[in-house]
């Protein structure tokens, strides 16, 4: 058994102890189990200790980092640019070609507005009738990202 190896190892007041209050087999076997329990428990507080520290590392390198840069970074990672001028061009003419008919833009967040209202642009140049909703993510139901959609006549004012 391993009991008897670990007892070598303990200092001699705890085996004393040991000896003189867990005679009984049981009491040993739950005096270890006890003393197993505490090491886990040291062992998992450990573990969550240094998870712990590593993130506030992690925190406070992010904090020491410029955040204006970190946050243009981070929005021209997510913003769609507008259209260029020759895709306007492109798409004007092909909107001509299907001929005009009355259509809604939206737009589910601020990245997409220049995008958004470029398409706008190009449709309007098109000879198109556009209603533009920009909902910034909460006034725009249904909508992740842009939506182009047909307007009804129960749709139009």
């Amino acid at each position: 058994m391993v009991e008897p190896t670990v007892e070598l190892f303990l200092p001699d007041d705890f085996r004393r102890w040991l000896t003189d209050s867990a005679r009984f087999p049981e009491w040993r076997k739950r005096a270890f189990r006890i003393a197993g329990v505490i090491v886990l428990a040291i062992g998992l507080f450990q573990a969550w200790n240094d998870q712990y520290n590593l993130r506030l590392e992690a925190e406070r390198r992010l904090a020491t980092t410029t955040p204006s840069a970190q946050l243009q970074a981070e929005l021209d990672a997510v913003r769609w640019s507008p259209l260029s001028d020759r895709q306007m061009t492109d798409l004007r003419a092909r909107l001509r070609a299907i001929g005009s008919q009355k259509i809604e833009l939206a737009c589910a967040s601020v990245n997409c507005r220049e995008l958004t209202d470029s398409l706008a642009a190009a449709f309007r140049g098109g000879g198109w009738t556009v209603d533009i909703h920009h909902g910034g993510g909460l006034g725009v139901d249904g909508v992740l990202g842009i939506s182009i959609a047909q307007m009804t006549n129960s749709r139009n004012p």
